[in-house]
C-alpha cells in the first residue's frame, strides 16, 4: 500500500488561475492545489493534506476546511462525519488535497505530520469472502509491489535513467435507486460511501459484500426501465422495477448479462423484501446454540457450527436449515474423548449475528433472556437430540434429563422459566462428580416427549420410550423452501427512457450488489505457476493482487480472476518455468497484470460485454523480469501488454505531460463512461532496480489529477 503521509512540503512555484482572479495554482512535491491567492510564497513551508487521508471532524473545523470535506467514518467512531480529504475541480482546475501555512509551527521540509493532525489512511482494506471464493494463499504466489507515488519520490528517478512509462489502467444506475444493505435496509446509491457493507451474492447465497469504490459516472439520456412480477417475494407491490443505462448487468439463469440483452420472459433473481432468517432456521439454530453449536462472529455477520458423533443428526440438522447450511463447511475430526465428530455450519448471515450475538458475553456462552418467550418445542427437539438425555431404571417410568454443564446456575434458570411455558417442571441439580443437570421426573418427561417427538429421526430415537419410536421423523421440506432469499420474477416489459439522470454504480468484493433487490454485476490480476521441493505436483494458482481465488465456485462458474489464464497464457508460464526453475529449492512464474472491461468496473476502456486483459509485470521466483523480457514473452504468446507511452531517458517533465490525457487502451469514441481520459502512468526503469528509500525495488506512480477529480 502506497504512504501518503500528511507532511511539511516546500512550495515550489506559483501560477496564475486561468479562471479565478482570486485562486492560484501552488505546485509542490509533484502535484498541485488551488489556494487563495497571496497565500503563498515560492520557497515557503507548509502542510499538505492529500486525497483519501482522513482527519477527525473537530480538526477540520479548527482548520476552517470541514465544509470541503467528504463525508466518511474516521477511525474509532461509529457515525460518518465529514472527514475525508478529497480531489476537486475549481473553476475546472484540479486541486489534488489542500495546503495549509503555519507560521508558528517548528517544523521542517519532510516532516510527517499525520499523527500530529490525528490523520489516517482511508483506504478499505478487501476482506475475505464468504462461502468459500478465497483459496489458501501461500507465500510462493508473491503479492504484487506496493507501487508508492511519483509526487513523494522525485529523488529516486535521476535524470537520464533509461525508463518505460506506461498507462496506469483503472481496473450504472440513476441517482434515487436504492441499494439493499447488509444489515437488511437499503440505501439510495449516492449516499453509499465505500467501506459499507451492501448485500452481495457468492454460491447463489446472500453475504455481507464490502463497497470498495462508488462511482459517479456522469449524465446519460440513454435509459431502460425493467419491470418485474413480484411473486411470493414479500410485502410489497405486485410489481417492481429497476432502471439502469444498457449497459448494466444482471443475473440471468446463472450467469450475468447486459440490460440491452435482456428479453420478456427472461428471469431476474430479485431479494425478497422480508430478508431474514425463516422461523423453521431461527428455531433450529437456538436449539444448537442451547447444545453444541458454536458462534462465530465477524464485524458484519456470523455462522453457527455444530458437530455430533451422530452423522444422521448433523444432517437432520443441515436438512432443516435448507439453503442456509454450508455445504463446505463440513468436516470430520476427532473430539476431546476421542470420537468421530460429524461437523457443519452455516453460511455466514448478518441475521444469525443480529439474533445470536446475545448468546455470548465476555467470550463465553450464556443464555439471553429472550430464550424465555422464543423457544418453541422444535428449538426444544434439537436442544435434547444434542444434550438430552433418557433416563431409564427397571421398575421405574422413563425420565429425561439436559447436560448443562457449560451454562451457570443463573443461565438455567432462565432454561427452567422457559420450559414452564409448556407445563414442564425442570429442576437444577449438580451430581457427585459435578456435572449440571436439568432433572425431568417421569410426568414431567412425558409433556416434554409429547412436544418434541415429531422431530425426532429415527436414528435419535434411543433418546425416547419405545412407546414413540418407530416412525421417520418430520420436518418441512427444503425442496420448496418457505420464503428463499432470491426468488426468480418474470420480467414483463423493457422500456427505453430519454432524460438526462446522474448514473452511479458499485465496485464491491463480491462483485455484485442489489439495486432495487435485483442481483447486478460491478481489478487487478495476478495468475501463475508454481512448483519445486515443496509443490513436486506444478499447479496454477490465480487471484487479486493480494488474494488468491479458487477456480470454479459451488454452481460450476469459473472466477472472473481465472479469465486471464488461456492455453497461451498456460504456455507463456510453462516456459518460463523451464526455463528459470531451480529444481532443488522452489520456484514460481507470476503474471501480473489488468482485468478490465463492462463485467469488472465503471471504466470500460471500450469493451462491451466482455472481459480485457493487460499484462504490466512478471516475476520468476519472486525476481521481477526487464521489461523486454516481459515484452518478448508476451509478444511470443500473444498476450497484450499494458500500453507503453514512452521507452528512454527519464525526465521529470515527462511525469507532467504524460500523466494527463487521453487513455491509449482504445479511442475515445469507443468509451461509454463519462471519464475517457487516462488513470496516469506507472514509471519503472528499463532494468529492474532496487531503491534504498523505497526499501523496495523501484516502480513509481503519477495519478492524473483529472482522474481524481472525476472520480472522487
Amino acid at each position: 500500500m502506497s504512504h501518503t503521509p500528511i507532511e511539511c512540503v516546500r512550495v515550489l512555484s506559483i501560477h496564475e488561475h486561468p479562471k479565478a482572479d482570486r485562486l492560484e495554482i501552488v505546485k509542490i512535491l509533484g502535484t498541485q492545489v488551488c489556494s487563495p491567492a497571496g497565500d503563498f510564497n515560492v520557497g515557503d513551508l507548509a502542510v499538505y493534506f492529500p486525497p483519501d487521508m482522513l482527519i477527525p471532524e473537530e480538526t477540520a473545523e479548527k482548520l476552517g476546511v470541514k465544509n470541503y470535506l467528504k463525508h466518511a467514518v474516521y477511525p474509532g467512531h461509529l457515525l460518518k462525519s465529514q472527514c475525508r480529504i478529497g480531489a476537486v475541480r475549481l473553476r475546472q482546475v484540479p486541486s489534488v488535497g489542500f495546503l495549509l501555512k503555519f507560521e508558528k509551527m517548528n517544523m521542517r521540509e519532510g516532516d510527517d505530520l499525520t499523527n500530529k493532525f490525528k490523520g489516517a489512511k482511508y483506504n478499505p482494506p478487501m476482506q475475505n469472502m464468504r462461502s468459500g471464493l478465497l483459496a489458501s494463499d501461500t507465500e510462493y504466489f508473491p503479492k504484487y509491489t506496493a507501487i508508492q507515488h511519483y509526487y513523494r519520490h522525485v529523488d529516486c528517478l535521476p535524470e537520464g535513467v533509461p525508463v518505460r512509462i506506461t498507462e496506469k489502467i483503472h481496473g450504472c444506475v440513476k441517482t434515487g435507486t436504492r441499494v439493499r444493505m447488509a444489515d437488511g435496509t437499503s440505501k439510495f446509491i449516492q449516499r453509499i460511501q465505500p467501506g459499507e457493507y451492501v448485500a452481495g451474492m457468492v454460491d447463489g447465497k446472500i453475504v455481507p459484500s464490502k463497497v470498495l469504490q462508488v462511482f459517479q459516472n456522469g449524465s446519460s439520456m440513454d435509459w431502460l426501465k425493467i419491470q418485474f412480477k413480484r411473486e411470493r417475494c414479500g410485502r410489497g407491490n405486485s410489481f417492481g422495477s429497476v432502471t439502469c443505462t444498457p449497459n448494466h448487468q444482471f443475473f440471468i439463469d446463472g450467469s450475468y448479462s447486459d440490460a440491452s440483452t435482456l428479453r420478456l420472459g427472461d428471469k431476474l433473481s430479485v431479494l425478497r423484501s422480508d430478508w431474514r432468517l425463516s422461523h423453521i432456521q431461527e428455531q433450529i439454530l437456538l436449539g444448537k446454540m442451547l447444545g453444541d453449536g458454536h458462534l462465530s462472529a465477524g464485524i458484519m455477520s456470523a455462522h453457527i457450527a455444530w458437530g455430533h458423533v451422530s452423522k444422521d443428526l448433523t444432517d437432520w440438522t443441515a436438512m432443516g436449515l435448507g439453503d442456509l447450511h454450508n455445504k463446505r463447511g463440513g468436516d470430520r475430526q476427532l473430539s476431546g474423548y476421542g470420537s468421530l465428530m460429524h461437523r457443519a455450519r452455516t453460511h455466514n448471515s448478518v441475521f444469525i449475528l443480529d439474533k445470536f450475538e446475545s448468546f455470548i458475553k465476555d467470550g463465553r456462552k450464556i443464555i439471553p433472556d429472550w430464550v424465555i418467550d422464543k423457544l418453541t418445542p422444535l428449538a426444544i427437539a434439537f436442544w435434547y437430540m444434542d444434550d438430552g438425555s433418557l433416563s431409564h431404571h427397571s421398575g421405574q417410568e422413563d425420565r429425561a434429563h439436559f447436560a448443562v454443564c457449560g451454562f451457570t446456575e443463573t443461565d438455567c434458570q432462565i432454561l427452567i422459566k422457559a420450559l414452564k411455558k409448556y407445563c414442564i417442571t425442570a429442576i437444577y441439580y449438580r451430581d457427585p462428580m459435578g456435572y449440571s443437570r436439568l432433572r425431568l421426573n417421569a410426568d414431567e418427561a412425558e409433556k416434554l416427549f409429547l412436544l418434541i417427538v415429531p422431530y425426532i429421526p429415527d436414528s435419535l430415537q434411543y433418546k425416547l420410550p419405545k412407546r414413540y419410536r418407530g416412525h421417520t421423523g418430520w420436518l418441512p421440506s427444503t425442496e420448496d423452501s418457505y420464503k428463499t432469499d432470491l426468488v426468480s420474477q418474470t420480467i414483463t416489459s423493457i422500456t427505453p427512457i430519454v432524460q438526462s439522470s446522474p448514473r452511479w454504480d458499485l465496485e464491491t468484493e463480491t462483485h455484485n450488489y442489489m439495486p432495487s433487490n435485483v442481483v447486478t454485476h460491478n481489478s487487478n490480476s495476478r495468475v501463475g505457476l508454481i512448483g519445486g521441493l515443496y509443490w513436486p505436483d506444478r499447479r496454477f494458482m490465480c487471484g487479486t493482487h493480494r488474494t488468491n481465488r479458487r477456480e470454479f465456485d459451488q454452481a460450476g462458474r469459473r472466477s472472473l480472476y481465472w479469465q486471464p489464464m488461456t492455453k497461451p497464457m498456460e504456455d507463456m508460464l510453462e516456459t518460463l518455468y523451464v526455463l528459470h526453475a531451480n529444481y532443488m529449492a522452489f520456484d514460481s512464474v507470476t503474471v501480473y497484470g489488468e482485468i478490465f472491461g463492462t463485467k469488472v468496473q465503471a471504466m470500460d476502456y471500450g469493451v462491451e460485454g466482455a472481459m480485457g486483459y493487460r499484462v504490466f509485470d512478471i516475476a520468476v521466483g519472486g525476481e521481477f523480469l526487464d521489461w523486454k523480457d516481459v515484452k518478448r514473452f508476451c509478444d511470443y504468446h500473444k498476450i497484450p501488454t499494458v500500453p507503453l507511452l514512452y521507452e528512454g531517458p527519464f525526465r521529470a517533465a515527462l511525469v507532467d505531460e504524460l500523466m494527463n490525457g487521453p487513455t491509449t487502451v482504445c479511442g475515445e469514441e469507443e468509451i461509454r463512461c463519462s471519464f475517457k481520459g487516462r488513470e496516469g502512468i506507472v514509471v519503472t526503469p528499463l532494468e529492474e532496480q532496487y531503491d534504498e528509500e523505497l526499501q523496495d525495488r523501484l516502480i513509481l506512480k503519477a495519478v492524473s489529477p483529472d482522474y481524481y477529480s472525476a472520480m472522487n
